[in-house]
């Protein structure tokens, strides 16, 4: 039994890998790299803000702080999966929910997974340390890589542990929107500007439905693991109406964020998404315990939403 996470590994008959090329597969499954699509789209709005402000990028800087955001992100991942094990080994996993059964299922060791999270989280340094020594860019470059993937950390690993304070779902969202922009943006510019928080605080907004969301498919297993998220905290009518709400919401502060001059206009073109975003709303305020399939498609239309926004974010600020 792993001490750390209380899940017999010896129960679910499958050896960890021993092979250098499966463990490095398993690592790459434990990652689940299409969850860095968002990052990489948020890394981008940074960089298409900081064009805006500067008048031009460096493109070699920008694939480079990008990658030393996906080792950050890949970081806060495995560690997630790591010290989620518990609630993870009886939940129902889904394409975005449920972790990525790689250590449930004992495919790899969980302190090897651990490793791998602190291997990432030091490459994530390292390339940061770079970008300041090979391109001068700002000082702050470094700890702002690092505060993204040590938030990414502090969602689920003890004994912070956010996700059981209440407060894990809106710090996470601002988490997650807040560093790969700031980081797009101030390693091009070593400045920060009010355009990177007013689009952050947007970004945030919209992401926030999302993590309740991903909660839905594993309610059973959160409340049998005691995670005390707000889903469990508040029960499934409650959070619903949340979601339902905090979905429709970001449209509302869109229009207002526009009409006092703080967004381009051509942002408006993520009101394309609003019919989807409504369809999830009313699909959710449907939800029962027992619908595991519309919770998992409510999980996914979640995803679409908010991958539409940033990337129709990114439009906008481009052809702005």
């Amino acid at each position: 039994m792993n001490a750390t996470s209380g899940v017999d590994l010896a129960t679910h008959g499958i050896s960890p890998v021993n092979t250098f090329t499966a463990m490095g597969w398993a690592m790459i499954r434990l990652a689940r790299p299409h969850m860095f699509v968002a990052g990489a789209l948020l890394y981008g709005i940074g960089v298409a803000l900081a064009s805006s402000y500067a008048g031009s990028v460096d493109l070699g800087l920008a694939f480079s702080g990008l990658f030393a955001v996906f080792f950050g992100q890949i970081s806060g991942q495995i560690a997630n999966d790591y010290w989620d094990m518990k609630g993870d080994d009886s939940s129902k996993r889904t394409f975005f929910s449920g972790g990525s059964g790689i250590l449930t299922r004992g495919i790899l060791r969980p302190q090897t997974a651990l490793k791998g999270a602190i291997v990432s989280c030091v490459f994530a340094a390292l390339l940061g340390i770079i970008i300041v020594l090979w391109y001068g860019a700002g000082i702050f470059t470094v700890p702002i890589i690092l505060g993204g993937t040590l938030g990414g950390w502090l969602y689920s690993a003890e004994p912070i542990r956010l996700v059981s304070t209440g407060l894990g779902e809106v710090v996470v969202s601002g988490i997650v929107s807040y560093f790969p922009i700031v980081a797009g943006f101030y390693i091009q510019t070593d400045t920060l500007a009010l355009d990177t928080i007013i689009v952050g605080a947007l970004l945030t907004m919209f992401l926030f439905p999302v993590f309740l969301s991903v909660e839905f498919p594993d309610y059973d297993a959160d409340e049998r693991s005691r995670k005390r998220n707000l889903l469990v905290r508040f029960g499934l009518r409650s959070t619903t109406r949340l979601y339902a709400a905090t979905m429709l919401l970001p449209y509302l502060v869109l229009f207002a964020f526009v009409s006092v001059g703080w967004i381009t206009p051509l942002a408006l073109v993520i009101l394309a998404t609003m019919p989807l975003a409504m369809f999830g709303a009313s699909r959710a305020l449907r939800l029962s315990r027992a619908d595991f399939k519309d919770a998992a498609f409510v999980t996914m239309t979640s995803m679409v939403v908010i991958v539409m926004t940033m990337a129709l974010m990114l439009f906008s600020l481009i052809f702005d």
